[in-house]
């Protein structure tokens, strides 16, 4: 059997500022392996694997990161002091 693509789904819930309140990413990426980088994941090669793992985490990083911006978003005001906004 030749793997020729990786799909994984990740997902993270994080408590947010407020009580009650959770910040959800879920992320979804697609992988097209050369003939070499499935050999070597399937040979269970830890290079390819912590290639794969390291760029699903850096995505998942920034997408949880994002979605924490988007539901608190800061500012800077005038004087340079980074303030949070407030949602009604």
């Amino acid at each position: 059997m030749q793997l020729n693509k990786v799909t994984i789904h990740l997902g993270v819930t994080k408590p947010s500022q407020r009580q009650y309140e959770s910040i959800r990413a879920d992320i979804t990426c697609e992988y097209d392996l050369t003939a070499m980088e499935a050999a070597n994941l399937a040979s269970k090669d830890n290079n390819t694997y912590q290639l794969i793992k390291s760029r699903t985490e850096k995505l998942l990083t920034e997408a949880i990161t994002t979605a924490e911006q988007t539901l608190h978003p800061t500012h800077k005001s005038e004087s340079g002091i980074v303030e949070l906004k407030k949602h009604e």
